[in-house]
Order: C-alpha cells, then sequence, then structure tokens
C-alpha cells in the first residue's frame, strides 16, 4: 500500500515490516520494510540498524519519490521521464541502489548518442 493513515500509530510499534515515508507537500506513505532494504544499503542500515521506521524524503517531489518506490518493486525501467531523471539518479545514489544507477547512466547514454 501506498498510502496510509496515522490515525493509530500504535501499530507502527507493532508492525516494522511498514515504514512509513514523510513527503513534502503530500500524505505519508507506508512502504512495505522489504521494498526498501532489498536493493540499499543505505535504507537497510537506517532501517535495520538504526531502527528508523519514519523516514524523511522531503529533499524530492512527491510524484518522483512515488516513481522511486515503484521502481524499486518492479525493477523495470522502461524509460525515465525527462524531468524525473536528475531526481531518480540522485535518490539513486543517495540511497544506493547500483542497479537503478546505472540504468540513469544508460539512460543518459542512449540520449547522449541520439
Amino acid at each position: 500500500c501506498y498510502t496510509f493513515s496515522l490515525s493509530d500509530p500504535r501499530q507502527l510499534l507493532e508492525n516494522h515490516d511498514r515504514i512509513i515515508i514523510k513527503i513534502k507537500d503530500s500524505d505519508p506513505l507506508c512502504v512495505d520494510k522489504e521494498r526498501l532494504t532489498k536493493d540499499s544499503p543505505v535504507f537497510r542500515w537506517l532501517i535495520d540498524e538504526l531502527r528508523f521506521y519514519e523516514l524523511d524524503m522531503d529533499d524530492f517531489e512527491a510524484d518522483t519519490v512515488g516513481v522511486f518506490l515503484t521502481l524499486l518493486e518492479d525493477r523495470k525501467v522502461d524509460d525515465i521521464q525527462e524531468d524525473k531523471f536528475r531526481e531518480l539518479h540522485k535518490m539513486s545514489r543517495v540511497y544506493e541502489v547500483e542497479w537503478l544507477r546505472k540504468e540513469c547512466y544508460n539512460w543518459l547514454a542512449r540520449r547522449i548518442i541520439k
């Protein structure tokens, strides 16, 4: 689920399989822990080691965060919208999602070759 109601925060404390992502100018998102930690050593460190169950992503636009989370689930990059490229690349670097960083590099290389 992407949407989440914070009406009962105690549910979060009981179930750490879900992580709350706070985004600027948008409602928080509820994301499976596995989705975040599978490909990102940074998320693994924040969640598993530091026990952060709420993460701020207010440096990024809400719609780009949504695309990023979808890519983490699907692991398919058909095409990156040009207006999302910079932020997706930045997110791939910040959270050390290596396969996405490579996909961004390949996307840029294809654009340059055209």
